[in-house]
């Protein structure tokens, strides 16, 4: 048992991080104390923690990558656990960031671009094919040109991007679609991204 200098509560050693310099191998502070006045600190020291972490990082990227490697599928799992858990405060935070750094985040996708068109070029060719084997004969190439052409006028009339969305996704988990007219339809591209190859129930 041993008193923590902080709180003044008599704990087992359990209750105290592990400590070289310690008389007994352990910290003085029980790990309540010690994590909540970490906390603190880091708050009310945000710039310096930041390039304490940075520094850090520099120093052992070897060592950073082979520990964030081991970890990924849990950290996936706690970063999905999270989001699900605060979708409306992930949200709002993803808004506001790019909100306040458009410019930013507009040069990084050209930048993203520029060193990956391998892949762009690519993945661009696989949609005009994945589109050419959904369309059916019967289907109208006019019509479908002019539904093309409405998503380019509405983006200039509104300033905002317009797509063209397939209401059955050409790619669906349970559901492909075609490529034709009457499953295509003008809409903003942020509601677009938001549906990605989902089908919205009632819209088939």
């Amino acid at each position: 048992m041993k008193i923590c200098t902080k709180c003044g509560v008599n704990k087992s050693l359990d209750e105290y991080f592990n400590q070289a310099k310690g008389a007994d191998g352990k910290g003085s502070e029980c790990k309540n104390c010690h994590t909540e006045r970490t906390k603190v600190w880091r708050k009310n020291n945000k710039t310096k923690e930041l390039e304490k972490q940075k520094e850090y990082r520099l120093l052992n990227k070897e060592k950073k990558k082979e520990y964030d490697g081991n970890r990924k599928e849990e950290r996936r799992a706690y970063s999905l656990k999270y989001f699900r858990k605060n979708r409306e405060l992930c949200n709002a935070r993803s808004r506001g960031y790019k909100g306040k750094n458009r410019e930013k985040i507009k040069e990084y996708g050209k930048q993203y671009y520029h060193e990956n068109k391998g892949y762009f070029s690519m993945y661009s060719r696989l949609k005009d094919a994945r589109k050419r084997i959904a369309t059916p004969l019967n289907g109208d190439i006019k019509v479908i040109a002019k539904i093309y052409d409405k998503s380019r006028e509405l983006t200039k009339k509104y300033g905002i991007p317009f797509h063209v969305d397939h209401i059955v996704p050409l790619k669906g988990k349970t559901v492909c679609g075609f490529h034709s007219e009457h499953n295509l339809r003008v809409i903003p591209a942020k509601e677009n991204l938001r549906k990605y190859n989902k089908l919205i129930t009632g819209e088939a």
